[in-house]
């Protein structure tokens, strides 16, 4: 009897946070052999399917169990597999950055593109080849045989939380389990974009961010594929206007139509204010007038693949053209914060903080005790800027302490993923009339969330909901040494 997979993940998408299973047999082999033993190739690609030759360079590991006591090999790959994808940083290769295409040496920070980029470390190929291993009498030593290979499975940096719904298959997939991601898969107006932020969110004018899908079933140009992503702003004074642009390579989108490489199945799209600044004359005409604008997933003849989302554009200190018949209220001219975070589902959320906010500088230093005069010349001066106790070096450190507004339960639960997120990041500058070649290193600082705990609020326990958050900067302020 050959070597047969008997479990394996039951989707093809799979999150890297759930348990990634494998279970093999082959009774006839571990019943009449000896020294039998299950082995796993392990395969890897960030381009196209994997390629399972001897000398591949997609095999990232060999791994081998023993029978169980069942008979069975068993091998949970999580930790290894989770190590080949991570947050995506930077913009692909042939993203934009005010109209400029990135190339394979450019720096720009993913929340800061015009338009799209692919995912270039979020989702990977994974495939394994099952072999059993046994002593063999007629050739020297172990051999291995009955190569089993296992589905192509698409691995992405995303986690499963306790609540979520984990399904069984049926027939011959029985033992089979995973997470259907359905909810994500853009083919009509219920489905998602990778998050679980809100339907209606709020922005700064010029604060920047993105949104990312799966596209699961489709890619521009196939037929009932993703083919454009719409935005239609709503200003003060004078309605709404819509555009659009086409998911495609002169965007950003992937580098050809081939749907069988996995940088082509997540995108990131730029749709905050700041990165619509960045190419939109449309949205730059409008400016301050505008009070909030959607976007959502298009296919053929415009139909909705995917829910419409809302950004809220926070009141500036005055209204151009408008009158006391507005029901706004600008801010009060608080310094707003704003973070963003890794998500659950391995890309990027975003929150401007706008209401009071504080910040500490604590400073360390190293000390040393200087001699008091000249020691070095002929003669022994006393020097009033010398002698006593000096600092070598000082070193700084900005905490800042943040207040949300009064926000709904569903921003509240959302804001749990703040709390639990490996990566946390303030996006100190928004659009700005910088150079296109920048360096682009003022915007993005990397931040320790230093709040340890989250209290659920609910309006019936506490009616109004706010919440304060304090984080710490990574980075600490080097000044001069003596």
């Amino acid at each position: 009897m050959a070597t047969d997979i008997i479990q394996q993940p039951l989707y093809s998408f799979v999150p890297v946070g759930q348990e990634l299973i494998f279970t093999v047999e082959n009774p006839t082999q571990v019943a009449t052999k000896k020294q039998v033993k299950f082995v796993a190739h392990v395969y890897v690609s960030s381009e196209a399917t994997p390629d399972l030759s001897s000398n591949s360079t997609d095999k990232i590991a060999v791994f081998k169990t023993t029978p169980n006591n069942k008979g069975v090999g068993m091998f949970d790959l999580r930790e290894v597999i989770e190590t080949f994808v991570k947050a995506d940083h930077k913009g692909y290769e042939f993203s934009e950055y005010k109209g400029n295409v990135t190339t394979e040496d450019d720096y720009v920070p993913i929340h800061l593109i015009d338009k799209a980029s692919r995912a270039s470390n979020s989702i990977k190929y994974l495939q394994i080849v099952f072999k059993t291993e046994r002593f063999s009498s007629t050739v020297q030593g172990l051999t291995q045989y009955d190569d089993r290979n296992s589905d192509i499975f698409k691995i992405f940096n995303g986690y499963i939380t306790h609540n979520e719904v984990l399904r069984h298959g049926t027939g011959s997939e029985e033992y089979y389990f995973g997470y259907n991601i359905t909810r994500f898969n853009l083919n009509s107006s219920s489905k998602e974009f990778l998050t679980n932020a809100p339907t209606i969110q709020y922005a700064n004018q010029g604060d920047y961010g993105t949104a990312a899908i799966l596209l699961v079933s489709g890619i521009s140009p196939t037929s009932g594929g993703a083919k454009r992503i719409k935005f239609t702003y709503t200003t003060y004074l004078s309605g709404t206007q819509s555009e659009s642009y086409e998911i495609s390579p002169s965007n950003g989108a992937f580098t050809n139509t081939s749907s069988s490489l996995i940088y082509n199945k997540m995108l990131f799209f730029g749709v905050f204010p700041g990165n619509l600044q960045n190419w939109s004359t449309m949205y730059s005409g409008i400016g301050t007038d505008i009070d909030f604008y959607t976007f959502k997933i298009e296919g053929d003849g415009g139909v909705d693949l995917s829910k419409e989302y809302t950004i809220k554009v926070n009141c500036p200190e005055s209204i151009p053209g408008g009158s006391s018949a507005f029901p706004v209220t600008p801010k009060k001219g608080y310094e707003p914060i704003r973070l963003c975070w890794l998500n659950q589902w391995g890309a990027w959320d975003y929150y401007t903080f706008t209401l009071k906010s504080t910040k500490t500088i604590s400073t360390r230093g190293t000390t040393y005790n200087q001699l008091g005069g000249s020691w070095n010349s002929k003669y022994y001066n006393p020097e009033s800027h010398k002698g006593g106790k000096k600092a070598f070096r000082v070193n700084a450190t900005e905490k800042i302490k943040m207040n949300t507004d009064y926000i709904t339960e569903e921003e509240a639960v959302w804001l749990q993923e703040l709390i639990n997120s490996p990566e946390v990041y303030q996006l100190e500058q928004g659009f700005s009339t910088d150079a296109n070649n920048s360096l682009l290193n003022n915007y993005i600082t990397p931040v320790r969330l230093m709040t340890k705990s989250y209290i659920n609020k609910t309006v019936a326990n506490d009616k109004l909901i706010q919440y304060t958050f304090e984080i710490e900067k990574s980075k600490t302020l080097r000044t001069q040494s003596i």
